[in-house]
């Protein structure tokens, strides 16, 4: 049987221009980008921390406080390695009827599953 879910204590502070969190006890500020708050309504209320990209962060706790990557942003298909989208699109039977921006974007989107640029 599992564990019941532990309840983590947080802290959400702003003056209106810059915020700070805490999550027991542990100042997150500087990882994470984005909070969300879900009051639950009759479930455990869930914090979700998006965090900056290329932080990790892991948390103790049980399905109340959940940590997600963060968005992807141009900045990430601009470190993608252009050899390696070139050389996939030249293994793929590519011909004038192809949608050869379909064809990149599928690829993109592999690399991305893939959990590499």
């Amino acid at each position: 049987m599992d564990a019941p879910a532990t309840a983590l204590p947080f802290r959400i502070a702003t003056d209106g221009r810059a915020g700070s969190i805490e999550v027991d006890g542990r100042n997150l500020t500087d990882s994470v980008a984005a909070v969300a708050f879900d009051l639950g309504h009759g479930e455990p209320a869930r914090l979700t921390l998006q965090m900056v990209d290329g932080q990790h962060g892991v948390l103790d706790g049980l399905a109340i406080v959940q940590v997600v990557g963060a968005d992807p942003s141009g900045d990430v298909v601009r470190s993608f390695d252009l050899d390696e989208v070139q050389g996939r699109l030249a293994a793929r039977p590519v011909d004038l009827s192809s949608n050869l921006v379909q064809t990149v974007l599928d690829i993109v989107a592999e690399m991305l599953d893939e959990g590499r640029p």
